[in-house]
């Protein structure tokens, strides 16, 4: 394809490498710089997907690098330095989830963003999944009626709790996919969240709970619960799990963790459509970008969306602490 955007990747651990892959798969940018602190982990990755040029400063790279865009994939305690730097390089940003972890750090990476007016793709993946965009459609139409109640699970085993060695809680990690993917469903009208932990071998280990439930309401009385947990076995055989129940005034819609089928029903009709799984999730994610980054499309999340579910996960743990429900502003 010509004109392919030129991008850096900043942190290649875990989810750095998956967007390496995405951005292969697209065809629509090539990656041609990468940076970590690791610098065995850098030579690694360089090795295998054949990347031009490797730093250990992320701004050595910014600086001498002519990049159409940046992936912001460090450790989520540290995105505030990256995206300030790429900011003042005028370079759109895909930014992974969560936005930050701390209240100085969200504000000084929206302020960042505000001044230099890049875009900033948030790493929402569910924007991007075949099946939750075919259950937004259907209520988007109006077929199903005015969203009321929904149910959402996301979890995965210990290991990705060890992994992340407690920077951050199952709620930040897995939850802000689903409170995101609602919020673009149910809208942002949302009144209060309640939430409760529970801890077990995870918490035992790294000081993090195991397993959340959070309620939401929102100020048209619909509600939504949403399970995050890293309690699975490190022997159960699927990383990641995860299933989601709609339920509209005229009708449902279902991924269903069996067989992860989609499910949509009415009063008298049932469907389970043939809808592709996530296989290209992170591949139309990574176009996306690469489209962004060249000014051919505008992003479909912002940073604003990632400040709406840091205020949710805020919110949350005041609620854990406090044992009430929170009212939240967004």
């Amino acid at each position: 394809m010509e004109n392919k955007a030129k991008i850096g990747i900043i942190g290649v651990g875990f989810i750095g490498e998956i967007h390496m892959n995405g951005f292969a798969a697209s065809g629509k940018a090539d990656v041609v710089a990468i940076a970590d602190l690791n610098a065995e982990l850098l030579k690694s990755r360089q090795a295998a997907y054949g990347i031009p040029r490797i730093y250990t400063d992320y701004a050595q790279m910014l600086q001498s690098e002519k990049l159409d865009g940046v992936v912001i994939a460090t450790p989520d305690d540290a995105h505030r330095g990256p995206v300030e730097a790429a900011a003042r390089a005028g370079l759109p940003v895909l930014l992974e989830k969560p936005v930050a972890t701390t209240p100085a750090d969200v504000e000084a990476i929206v302020q960042a963003v505000e001044w230099a007016r890049i875009p900033c793709l948030m790493g929402f993946s569910l924007r991007f999944s075949a099946n939750h965009i075919a259950l937004k459609k259907r209520f988007e139409s109006g077929e199903l009626g005015i969203p009321t109640t929904a149910y959402a699970r996301r979890s995965t085993t210990v290991n990705g709790a060890r992994r992340l060695r407690g920077r951050c809680s199952v709620n930040e990690y897995l939850a802000v996919h689903d409170m995101d993917f609602l919020l673009w469903v149910f809208g942002k009208e949302v009144d209060s969240i309640y939430t409760t932990t529970s801890k077990a071998r995870v918490y035992e280990e790294l000081g993090t709970a195991d397993h959340y439930w959070n309620l939401l309401r929102w100020k048209n009385g619909a509600t939504a619960s949403i399970l995050a947990s890293w309690g699975m076995p490190a022997g159960y055989p699927m990383r990641l799990e995860q299933e989601v129940l709609i339920i509209g005034s005229k009708g449902s819609a279902q991924l269903s963790l069996t067989g992860q089928q989609t499910h949509v029903a009415t009063d008298t009709t049932f469907e389970t459509p043939e809808i592709p799984m996530n296989a290209y999730t992170y591949r139309d994610e990574c176009g996306h970008f690469a489209d962004v980054a060249l000014g051919r499309a505008e992003p479909v999340t912002n940073v604003y969306d990632g400040l709406n579910t840091y205020k949710l996960t805020s919110a949350a743990e005041e609620s854990v602490r406090t044992g009430e429900p929170i009212k939240v502003s967004l």
